[in-house]
């Protein structure tokens, strides 16, 4: 994600509307960002030798310098807008570069989808000259060193117990990547079971989920990276109904950044529609 010299939409606003761009943004502390990985291991007396055992990333947030400048001087009215827009928002907000010049964009599935990190704006100071205030510098806050892209999602409709499909993960993080699943169930036949499995280009099992129990004409989803499965359905509070219990082995499907080959079973019923969502990250450059 390159941020420099390029107007943006933060929280909603385009910085058009008041004639803002980047104007710089401290690129060398990102770039130490990108490399904060400390690899654990301990040292194996038998072996005589060091064993990985996972790696750890800085989970505080960071903070690089960053400058909105505007080539006219602003009015007190605009800059009291501005002030408002930027730099009081009551939590982290999406941060990303205008749609036009946006060198980042990547077509998913027949959509355009942008980066954006979530982050606030700190400690600012104007930037004045002679003649009026033309810009500000501040701090930027953000909860990851890396971009998310846009939320990525793969569809199906009708499908036949057995059906095969892949799906190329493209991200930057070497981990696991955690999805979103949604499906419908049809209104006819009885409680079903349905099962995802994921495998790699070699056959070997990546994950498997099997939720059961699903009444007819029920709408489930699957929340990997909160760990919550739901229906359309609600409960004795008001609650969407939880089928966590019908969860075999209380494993969530997970997918790799490389190929990934899902197998969708059914039993008791069929599958009406089923979409998966997830996001790839980025780091920036």
């Amino acid at each position: 994600m390159n941020l420099t010299e390029k107007l943006f939409v933060y929280n909603g606003t385009h910085s058009s509307r008041y004639g803002l761009r980047i104007l710089h943004i401290d690129t060398e502390q990102l770039k130490q960002i990108s490399g904060e990985v400390t690899y654990n291991s301990i040292f194996h007396r038998g072996l005589h030798q060091k064993i990985y055992t996972g790696r750890t990333w800085d989970e505080s947030p960071l903070e690089f310098d960053i400058e909105f400048v505007c080539m006219q001087p602003i009015h007190k009215t605009q800059r009291r807008q501005v002030e408002k827009w930027l730099f009081n928002t009551n939590g982290f907000k999406k941060l990303y570069v205008d749609i036009g010049e946006d060198e980042d964009i990547e077509m998913w599935y027949g959509e355009y989808k942008q980066q954006y990190i979530d982050c606030v704006f700190k400690s600012p100071e104007v930037i004045e000259s002679g003649d009026g205030i033309y810009g500000w510098k501040a701090v930027c806050e953000i909860t990851s060193p890396m971009a998310l892209q846009d939320k990525i999602t793969l569809s199906l409709s009708k499908i036949e117990s057995g059906t095969t499909t892949s799906i190329n993960v493209d991200t930057d993080i070497n981990d696991y990547v955690l999805p979103v699943i949604t499906f419908k169930v049809s209104n006819s036949g009885s409680d079903a079971t349905v099962t995802i499995e994921n495998k790699d280009d070699n056959g070997k099992i990546i994950s498997r989920m099997s939720v059961s129990k699903i009444p007819v004409n029920s709408i489930i989803q699957a929340n990997s990276i909160m760990g919550t499965i739901v229906s359309d359905a609600i409960d004795a509070n008001g609650l969407p109904c939880s089928y966590y219990d019908s969860l075999e082995n209380k494993q969530f499907l997970k997918l790799i950044p490389d190929n990934n080959n899902l197998t969708i079973t059914s039993e008791g019923n069929t599958i009406e529609d089923l979409s998966i969502e997830w996001q790839n990250a980025r780091w920036f450059r």
